[in-house]
């Protein structure tokens, strides 16, 4: 698999886009049933872009009261 037929905004997009659903987790953040939040469980990378970076109302709130 070679990543050089990836546009770089498109690959640099779709990696931040997974860094922070990970980073999600790491705060305790479960998937989403939103599909536009980033922690909506992407099945196939278009998905993936329509979800894009942001968290939904209710992850936001999560996140504000975490501990980490």
């Amino acid at each position: 698999f070679s990543l050089a037929r990836l546009r770089g905004a498109l690959f640099r997009k779709r990696a931040a886009t997974e860094a922070v659903h990970e980073l999600g987790h790491t705060f305790g953040l479960a998937h989403c049933d939103d599909p536009h939040c980033v922690m909506w469980f992407s099945n196939n990378l278009a998905e993936t872009d329509r979800k894009g970076t942001r968290f939904c109302g209710r992850h936001q709130k999560e996140l504000a009261r975490s501990r980490l």
